[in-house]
């Protein structure tokens, strides 16, 4: 017997997918798993985008929450100069989450290159689609910022320099820091962990900084991979559901 909520949340969740694989503008998206938790993530090309996403799926979102779901989080991240846009154009949905108070993120652009995005390798002249795809997403409180930079870029030029970390970007909502990092599969994140974890640790043993939660996704055999590397963080294994696109890559010429 299949439960009805349960077959509720997979009938929406297919037509959400199927409406935003028929868009322009989106890089990558999905859905992940952790027990009755279940996370959506996305990103595009650029705002609008981004609000013609939000503006598509939003009957659908209010299906789930009327029927089978509540939301717990949610997390705009975008250029500081269009939040305010985003805001007043999302308003209504984020109104649902009421004890969230951190929903809009902007980028930190003060530091050096403050984000990147590379392209996954080339396999005779076409992009490698990372089926194997793993995100990493760490969320700290700030007390000292000036303490805190340097350090944020070290991580940054420390996984620029990684060739399997395709996506790097700190984002801040007052005192509230993350940043939102990509991989082409469990052994490049294993590689990134082994790599940043002494920044890290500098990082939560400071004054300056503490750990509130760290997130990590991708499909279950390449979460395996760095299990132990994190188990003292306590983190949130969220695992990429069966079947569900996970990044629009176009050949190349």
């Amino acid at each position: 017997m299949i439960n009805l909520i349960e077959a509720t949340v997979e009938s929406i969740l297919t037509e959400m997918l199927d409406v935003t694989n028929e868009m322009e503008g989106w890089d990558n998206f999905g859905w992940v798993r952790s027990g009755n938790r279940l996370g959506w993530r996305s990103s595009f090309d650029d705002v609008d985008a981004m609000l013609h996403h939000c503006r598509s799926i939003t009957p659908l979102l209010d299906r789930m929450l009327c029927e089978a779901c509540t939301m717990d989080r949610l997390e705009f991240v975008a250029p500081a100069d269009q939040l305010t846009r985003i805001r007043n154009d999302t308003e209504r949905i984020a109104a649902t989450v009421a004890n969230e108070d951190e929903k809009y993120f902007e980028n930190v652009e003060d530091l050096q290159a403050g984000y990147f995005r590379k392209e996954p390798p080339l396999v005779e002249g076409v992009l490698v689609k990372p089926n194997n795809m793993c995100t990493m997403t760490p969320h700290y409180t700030i007390k000292d910022w000036g303490e805190t930079r340097p350090l944020m870029q070290s991580i940054l030029n420390k996984s620029s320099a990684e060739p399997g970390c395709t996506y790097f970007g700190w984002a801040k909502a007052g005192e509230k820091l993350h940043s939102k990092e990509s991989f082409v599969d469990g052994a490049a994140l294993q590689a990134h962990v082994e790599g940043v974890r002494p920044l890290i640790d500098a990082m939560v043993n400071s004054n300056a900084v503490t750990l509130d939660r760290m997130e990590l996704t991708g499909p279950k055999a390449e979460l395996e991979k760095v299990k132990t590397l994190v188990a003292d963080l306590k983190p949130d294994f969220l695992e990429i559901e069966d079947g569900t696109p996970q990044e629009r890559i176009e050949a190349s010429a």
